[in-house]
């Protein structure tokens, strides 16, 4: 029997690594330019500031930001859908690529044919290689799994976050998966949370919302009205409004946590 207690988790950066996943593929990509005498470092943090220059540009932005999709996402999402703003951000999506690459090369002089679009072929094969979940995920969802029932709540495309939680292979341990881009609405939105809570008919008291975000995780479980768990793993200090009930270093630490629930 598991209990009343309903855990909803953020994905990225909370179950599996997501940034720094793609900060890796990006440096594996840059091996490419072994002749060009470049700092892969700073080619990488190039890259990061001409996609999201480029990212801010585009006309589907908005909703970029709404729904939650970053600019390193954009270098490999193919945006597949039927909204409007998806179909949008698909047919931009092989000029934003190859730009972002293309201008990062320009900073280092480099101006070789048909070189972006190898960087950018590059990067999403790279980066398709990487659903890598943190140590404990197994171990500690599978134990979970026996007594309660879980959510995943994430931002992001739709086509993106499954190929996250299918690749990663954390599907089996949720009840509930949702993803902004299929609902439209995202988190720190209450209506992301409550859509979660009407499929559940539980009580709001019920609920635990675990996640790394201080603004879309935990101020988003404040919006919403449910107790929420920061998932701390850098030790950052919180200098934002967003307070949660409780805060952890890995996900290890929640049984000591959901056990007074």
């Amino acid at each position: 029997m598991k209990k009343q207690t309903i855990l909803l988790f953020d994905l990225d950066d909370t179950l599996i690594i997501e940034e720094d996943s793609a900060t890796d593929a990006m440096i594996e990509t840059a091996k490419l330019l072994a002749g060009y005498n470049v700092n892969v470092k700073d080619f990488v943090r190039t890259v990061k500031l001409k996609a999201r220059e480029i990212w801010k540009s585009l006309p589907a932005y908005q909703y970029c930001v709404e729904i939650g999709i970053s600019s390193w996402e954009g270098l490999w999402a193919n945006f597949i859908g039927d909204s409007a703003n998806l179909k949008k951000l698909e047919g931009l999506k092989n000029y934003y690529r190859i730009n972002s690459w293309d201008n990062a090369l320009k900073e280092f002089g480099i101006n070789t044919n048909g070189l972006a679009e190898k960087l950018s072929d590059k990067f999403n094969i790279e980066r398709r290689k990487r659903h890598i979940p943190y140590p404990e995920t197994f171990k500690v969802l599978k134990k979970l799994k026996k007594e309660y029932k879980m959510g995943l709540i994430t931002n992001g495309a739709p086509d993106l976050q499954w190929e996250k939680i299918n690749g990663s292979r954390i599907k089996s341990y949720f009840d509930l998966i949702v993803i902004s881009g299929e609902i439209n609405a995202a988190k720190p939105n209450k209506e992301i949370f409550e859509h979660a809570i009407n499929h559940f008919k539980e009580d709001k008291n019920k609920f635990i919302m675990i996640g790394n975000s201080l603004i879309s995780d935990i101020g988003g479980a404040i919006k919403a009205g449910i107790t929420s768990i920061w998932v701390n793993r850098d030790n950052k200090p919180n200098n934002s409004e967003h307070k949660p009930d409780y805060e952890i270093k890995n996900l290890n630490q929640l049984f000591d946590i959901i056990k007074i629930f």
